[in-house]
């Protein structure tokens, strides 16, 4: 590479991108010795049922197979593409003809785990894939619900929304680098999830403008098809979604910042971290009609007043929300409206109480023993009260701790480890979001009580990681 009057070498990171620039849609390319007998059938029945509901001709259900993949452009110069054999190939042919064609998805009770606890390989057609990825993702034990309280009234939130991780899914699949042989890794804990794929950014997309630049998939071919099925609207509406589902259910917005050259990262958080911003924007949505919905880009604009970063706002669409009603101003400085105020200011009051009550009816735990851990939850002076801290534990828990073990508890058992052994005592089963809700602390910080516990012999996993659940052994 020239610089000035001089060269030097150019980095890798540097020739992927020359190369990625040039790189045609290798979804249209005829895929060599792939026939239709190397197509999954099962597949095949769920391409024309999706493609006749999406073009509203339930005719087309009944059309040849030939006549379909030709209408789909799934063939070229009247041979079976690449585009073909991701959506449709079975096993064997995928295999065969495009290994890396390929989702992992990696299971762990911590996010920052090394190993995993558990692992599916998911190398099929995608037609068939993205159903069973989604069936995966979203078992109860590892995509755990979330509770909104509003006075009397309760809402679930799953910690991933359905919508978002198929969109990102099928993101990354038609976003994908196929000069990289790596699969798409989708790595997922109790507290987030993320999706790899291989490849940078699209020319002229990055971190900072994801959101308002227009990006064409690498393979273009299967992103069209996949619009004409219905499993995606329009091409780059995908990440809209994305953050529309984050910034609605009040949850941190996607986190790209861990992509570079060669790969793209996106991470969702599963926690809803603003309750009252989600009750607030249901609200204000419930309000309007189709046509005058709240876009993702006003819900982003509030979203950054809020968080009190009004260095990059739209000074037009902020002047709209000003007007409406949904903004106001306060001696120069932008805040969201009152009815936003009132609740969270009411959810602050209530949150703790609401908490433990659903708690208690949901789970049939002893009033009086929620009470209890309430209390040494509320405890703010750790020093002076590890000792009754630590009595109670023996008394409630009803077993006789040595000597030793009473004293070493009572050097080394902050009120965060002792309420996380309260609950998982009272309940083996509970999430590690689940905790975090009810004691008022991070995902993370109890996953580092938990880590401390089993490390000292406190508590112990039975049965497997995913389904098993705690026991207190000391």
């Amino acid at each position: 590479m020239r610089i000035g009057e001089s060269l030097r070498e150019m980095s890798d990171a540097e020739m992927l991108s020359i190369l990625t620039e040039q790189e045609p849609d290798y979804s249209a390319k005829v895929c060599k010795g792939l026939t239709i007998s190397d197509l999954d059938e099962d597949a095949i029945d769920v391409l024309k049922q999706k493609y006749a509901v999406k073009q509203k001709n339930l005719k087309l259900k009944n059309e040849p197979t030939q006549q379909i993949l030709n209408d789909l452009e799934l063939t070229t110069d009247s041979k079976l593409n690449y585009a073909a054999l991701v959506l449709l190939g079975s096993r064997d042919a995928i295999r065969k003809y495009l290994p890396q064609d390929e989702v992992i998805v990696e299971y762990r009770l911590n996010e920052d785990s090394i190993p995993y606890t558990a692992r599916q390989e998911f190398q099929e057609p995608l037609m068939l894939a993205i159903d069973k990825i989604w069936n995966y993702i979203s078992q109860p034990a590892s995509n755990p619900l979330q509770y909104v309280t509003d006075g009397p009234y309760i809402f679930d939130i799953p910690s991933f929304n359905e919508e978002s991780i198929r969109e990102a899914v099928l993101n990354s699949l038609c976003h994908r680098s196929m000069l990289i042989n790596s699969s798409v890794v989708i790595r997922q804990s109790p507290a987030s999830i993320t999706i790899t794929n291989a490849g940078g950014f699209p020319i002229g997309v990055d971190v900072f403008n994801i959101l308002t630049t227009p990006s064409v998939p690498r393979a273009k071919r299967l992103c069209e098809v996949l619009q004409k099925t219905g499993l995606i609207e329009r091409s780059g509406q995908g990440v809209d979604k994305i953050f529309y589902n984050c910034l609605e259910e009040g949850k941190a917005l996607p986190d790209y910042t861990l992509s570079d050259a060669y790969q793209v990262v996106l991470k969702l958080n599963g926690e809803v971290e603003d309750p009252a911003f989600h009750l607030f924007i249901d609200e204000e949505q419930e309000k309007r009609d189709d046509d005058h919905k709240l876009s993702v880009f006003h819900l982003l604009q509030l979203y950054k007043i809020k968080e009190g970063q009004t260095d990059s706002l739209n000074s037009e669409m902020v002047q709209s929300l000003i007007n409406e009603g949904l903004v106001v101003t306060d001696n120069d400085d932008l805040r969201l409206c009152d009815s936003y105020q009132k609740k969270k200011e009411r959810m602050i009051s209530s949150r703790e109480q609401t908490t433990w009550q659903i708690y208690t009816q949901g789970l049939g735990v002893n009033p009086d023993v929620v009470d209890y851990i309430k209390n040494i939850i509320d405890q703010k002076d750790i020093e002076n009260k590890t000792v009754s801290l630590i009595s109670g534990l023996r008394d409630k828990l009803h077993v006789k701790l040595s000597v030793n073990t009473l004293n070493f508890l009572r050097e080394n058992l902050s009120v965060n480890r002792y309420s996380v052994l309260l609950l998982l005592f009272f309940n083996p089963n509970l999430t590690i979001l689940k905790m975090s809700e009810l004691i008022h602390v991070s995902a993370t910080t109890i996953n580092n009580c938990i880590k401390w516990l089993k490390a000292h012999n406190i508590i112990e996993r039975e049965g497997s990681d995913k389904s098993g659940t705690w026991k207190v052994i000391i």
